[in-house]
């Protein structure tokens, strides 16, 4: 008897150049024992696009009028200066008759959230990870605006595993609960050299909202050493949020090393902006208007979202 089957094409591995294997194997069966001939046919496929280098990762919350202003402030800053970098934007359960759905964008992957409210600055690492859509990210927040090329894009090309946005020293900023509660979320051999790592405040800096410069591979090191994306799983408020700008510095610094202050950040201490943690909207816009804003290299808006709080 003689019988013919075809495998079905699959690729060889999820992370794999696609070459594809078409199976034909013919097998004869005779009154001896059985004689079995096999033919394979590799067919290559053309390679995988490329990923990008770079790209930006941006969550938007539009809570408010002016939160709708924030997210197409931060776009249009991205376009000006990297004007062909592709951009993520995820929306974390905004009121949608508030955002402006006719705001004109390119080179743009929008997302909604589908996590619980409350993740906040903790879904860019989500989704860079699960999705990989470039090999270094820069997440920032929708209420951060980018001025000044040169000093970002030296970073991005000088970032080989992580660095801070803003930074922050622990004598600058008091110890919050979810730090403390998202470290016992970690895997379970690093939780007590990350705790005493915590109270020595000479051997750390806190990344400011969390935003960083990040390769994916280092990311996805965190991840496999501390179980860092359950880690996000545990986040639920504004506690926690503020846990995790300590967090994804401690165990950053913990796996790599702390680097000199001046190498830690791109734009330094978060409390040497201008008029840090009080500067809103509103005085971005007048000191747009008024041209003051030509030595700064990136400006941060205060404005909370009370429904995560």
């Amino acid at each position: 008897m003689k019988y013919t089957a075809i495998t079905s094409r699959a690729p060889l591995a999820k992370w794999a150049t696609p070459v594809f294997i078409t199976a034909v194997i013919t097998i004869f069966a005779t009154l001896s024992p059985l004689e079995y001939v096999a033919t394979v046919r590799i067919t290559p496929y053309a390679p995988v696009e490329k990923l990008p280098e770079f790209g930006f990762i941006m969550p938007r919350c539009v809570r408010t009028p002016t939160h709708n202003e924030l997210w197409r402030e931060n776009y249009r800053c991205i376009r000006q200066h990297f004007p062909d970098a592709p951009i993520v934007i995820i929306d974390d359960h905004s009121d949608m008759a508030l955002v402006d759905q006719n705001f004109t964008m390119s080179g743009v992957t929008l997302i909604p959230s589908n996590r619980s409210a409350g993740k906040g600055e903790a879904l860019p690492y989500y989704y860079f990870h699960e999705h990989k859509p470039f090999n270094k990210a820069v997440m920032l927040n929708d209420g951060m605006f980018i001025l000044n090329r040169e000093p970002l894009l030296s970073a991005i090309q000088n970032t080989t595993d992580y660095r801070f946005l803003w930074d922050f020293t622990r004598s600058q900023a008091y110890d919050s609960e979810g730090q403390v509660y998202l470290i016992q979320t970690l895997s379970t051999p690093v939780q007590d050299e990350i705790e005493t790592m915590r109270i020595n405040e000479t051997s750390w800096a806190g990344c400011f909202a969390s935003t960083a410069i990040m390769t994916w591979s280092f990311l996805d090191h965190l991840n496999a050493t501390y179980g860092f994306i359950h880690m996000l799983d545990a986040i639920q408020n504004r506690s926690h949020r503020m846990g995790l700008e300590r967090l994804v510095a401690l165990t950053s610094i913990h796996s790599s090393g702390m680097k000199p202050l001046s190498e830690l950040s791109v734009y330094g201490s978060i409390f040497l902006h201008r008029r840090a943690f009080s500067y809103g909207w509103g005085d971005y816009v007048h000191d747009k208007m008024n041209g003051t804003l030509s030595n700064e290299s990136a400006i941060k808006i205060w404005n909370g979202r009370r429904r995560r709080q």
